[in-house]
């Protein structure tokens, strides 16, 4: 008779974590019949359980940093919601799992064994942790994620152990518009303001070849100088993103952008 070898600690990451990209009932016959893998993964659950008593106090700040976490990916809650439902990957050597010091947000890191890409998902039961946000991974580029919290960094090294952090920028502001459609005639101007007094002029210029977009923040009245805002905007459904840093009087223009098209805005601190 033929020993089925026990499944590595990638595979019962991802399935601890609720992923389609495995074999879910060969996994669970596989723990009916092996005590070590049982006790592997009731190991891990206390690991985690201790990581949690470490780290009580929530962050508030709009910005997160994540580190390696080798244990458990379960809380004394239960499973975080998975942001990359519907996500396709098997299991290859490259993986890794960050977490962030209050387990608000995890992160899974897997180069897929078929393209050789790199993908990031997100995984948070706040939306608002995973849509949409800044990610700064490996101490490289920053990227935005998709509405399942998903990011292809493509065919890029594997990092080394110790650059294997994250940080993660919640937007602090959100707008939405139509320009054709919501930039009114004949000035062609439009303020949009959030419910924080955030505030953006934007205007459509005809350039001769098209639509131009130009975007400028507008500075709070504090009394003293603002901090310094990166801006990240996509066309509804377009992975192009623009961003910059913005300080007092700085413009964005975006060419060759669609004006029938849904144009989506976020500031980040």
């Amino acid at each position: 008779m033929t020993s089925v070898p026990c499944p590595g600690a990638n595979e019962w990451d991802l399935f601890l974590m609720g992923s389609e990209s495995i074999d879910r009932a060969a996994l669970e016959r596989h723990l009916e019949s092996c005590p070590i893998c049982r006790f592997l993964i009731e190991r891990r659950q206390e690991e985690l359980k201790q990581f949690a008593c470490r780290w009580s106090q929530l962050d508030t700040s709009p910005v997160f940093h994540l580190y390696q976490w080798r244990g458990d990916l379960l809380s004394g809650g239960g499973l975080p919601a998975i942001a990359a439902e519907g996500l396709k990957l098997e299991v290859g050597s490259e993986s890794t799992t960050l977490l962030s010091t209050d387990q608000r947000i995890m992160l899974k890191a897997v180069r897929d064994s078929h393209t050789r890409e790199v993908w990031l998902y997100l995984i948070s039961d706040d939306p608002a942790l995973y849509q949409n946000v800044l990610v700064c991974p490996f101490g490289g580029d920053e990227y935005m994620t998709d509405e399942k919290g998903r990011v292809n960094l493509g065919r890029i090294p594997w990092p080394e152990s110790e650059n294997l952090t994250a940080e993660v920028r919640v937007a602090r502001a959100r707008f939405s518009l139509v320009p054709l459609k919501d930039i009114p005639e004949p000035d062609g101007t439009l303020l949009l303001s959030s419910p924080d007094g955030d505030q953006i002029r934007i205007s459509l210029h005809d350039t001769g070849a098209g639509k131009a977009l130009r975007l400028e923040i507008v500075p709070k009245e504090t009394g003293g100088p603002s901090a310094p805002l990166k801006i990240a905007v996509r066309e509804k459904g377009s992975k192009e993103l623009v961003m910059i840093k913005s300080d007092q009087g700085n413009r964005l223009e975006l060419p060759r952008m669609d004006g029938r098209n849904t144009i989506e805005i976020y500031l980040f601190t």
